[in-house]
């Protein structure tokens, strides 16, 4: 008995180690059939795509910002030409120092015979004060009033003509 239910043992187990090779043969090919690349391949040249759009639209927009950043760099160049005290100086202006390089701001700060530098919109000039003529200081009487000017006009969107003719104030051109 022990020995026949070893022969039928040995005759089941040929056929059940073709049917476990058969099996996992076709497991083995499902899974394989997965694990095929081009679907990998695909993804990655659709992902490379999409980095190469990505830097493109990235490149431009620092290119963008670059020159918005020039334009007002641009811009706060001339607000500063404007704004500099040498653009005054070539409308006709001077500026005037003292020994020590201050700006003078006032007649009262110059005593005669000091040293004084000019400098114009070409250049700068050493000077020395011969006299100083101050107006309307304290002591001394003040220049004649001006007459009174007239009232505004009722309609404010109408101009009044300036006095042109008025000697007390003169000319910068």
């Amino acid at each position: 008995m022990p020995r026949q239910r070893f022969d039928a043992c040995e005759k089941r187990l040929g056929r059940a180690l073709l049917a476990n090779t058969r099996a996992h043969h076709t497991q083995f090919a499902r899974i394989s059939a997965r694990l095929n690349a081009s679907p990998i391949r695909h993804r990655i040249l659709v992902c490379g795509e999409r980095v190469g759009t990505h830097h493109g639209r990235a490149a431009q927009a620092l290119r963008n910002g670059i020159m918005a950043r020039r334009r007002q760099l641009d811009g706060y160049d001339k607000l500063l030409a404007s704004l500099s005290y040498q653009s005054v100086l070539q409308r006709g202006f001077a500026l005037v120092r003292d020994a020590e390089g201050r700006a003078i701001r006032s007649a009262s700060a110059v005593a005669s015979g000091d040293r004084l530098e000019v400098e114009l919109h070409d250049g700068r000039i050493d000077a020395e004060a011969q006299a100083v003529h101050l107006e309307a200081t304290e002591g001394k009487a003040s220049p004649p009033a001006r007459p009174a000017a007239p009232a505004a006009p009722a309609n404010p969107g109408v101009r009044r003509p300036r006095n042109r003719g008025s000697s007390d104030q003169g000319s910068l051109f």
